[in-house]
């Protein structure tokens, strides 16, 4: 079982998603994916519709999905293909939402995305957790220039560089910023970073007629799933002037 852990748009899902599409070959048993909506707008599929999906993605009729969660996990462990099989348990929001999904066959290779730590999936299940970091400088001007072309980013080196460096190199933020350039193909991007400097940062990461993909959107969801004491943590640091801030050292 492999938890792949990391902020907001780092690229979690589509890490899964590609590995899977990559390794298809080595389960030939099936594929099963759910997207848990652990960090969403609406609620978090709860235990039993998941499994209730899977029961339906491997031939039970709907008619005979079992209502109860206990009778359906029973049924999901008569039902599961016993041969070599992937599963994605994408955007999860708590140990205890994955724990009845987790296949009891010890060829299912499962796939975990959260945006917490999930340690009890640790502790108790040996999940194996890699955490997603931001791209590095190189990596995030490789992406820009394989999205907007290499004749540009050349053009523009630093203006290039400093662009990553706003978005924090974070690839949502990225792919965003790269497709706002490729809709406005002799914009220079250092005309796109000075307008990115002087309007909010975070409003301006955004697909027009997209709301969901904007970069705002998936920070305001993972803000809505804190404690008070840090969200007011984070609003308080919103009014430090600057990009950056740092704790005063301590006197001694």
């Amino acid at each position: 079982m492999t938890l792949l852990v990391g902020t907001a748009g780092v690229g979690k899902t589509a890490l899964a998603v590609q590995w899977g599409h990559r390794a298809r070959a080595k389960f030939p048993d099936g594929q099963l994916y759910v997207n848990l909506n652990g960090y969403s707008v609406g609620p978090p599929v709860q235990p039993l519709q998941a499994l209730s999906q899977f029961l339906r993605a491997v031939g039970v009729p709907p008619d005979q999905v079992p209502v109860d969660l206990a009778e359906a996990a029973a049924c999901t462990g008569r039902c599961w293909p016993t041969g070599r099989c992937w599963v994605l348990l994408d955007n999860a929001v708590s140990a205890e939402q994955v724990r009845p999904l987790l296949p009891a066959g010890p060829r299912c290779q499962v796939v975990i995305t959260s945006r917490d730590r999930l340690d009890g999936l640790v502790a108790l299940d040996a999940a194996q957790r890699l955490g997603l970091d931001v791209m590095s400088p190189d990596e995030a001007l490789a992406l820009l220039r394989r999205m907007i072309g290499g004749e540009r980013i050349d053009a523009e080196p630093a203006s290039a560089r400093e662009l990553a460096g706003m978005c924090a190199r974070l690839p949502l933020a990225l792919r965003i910023t790269a497709a706002q350039l490729v809709n406005h193909p002799s914009r220079p991007i250092a005309d796109y970073v000075a307008t990115l400097d002087q309007n909010d940062l975070l409003t301006s990461l955004r697909i027009d007629g997209d709301e969901q993909s904007a970069v705002r959107a998936a920070f305001d969801l993972s803000y809505s799933g804190l404690k008070p004491e840090a969200q007011e943590l984070f609003r308080r640091l919103g009014l430090v002037p600057g990009r950056t801030s740092a704790p005063r050292p301590r006197r001694r």
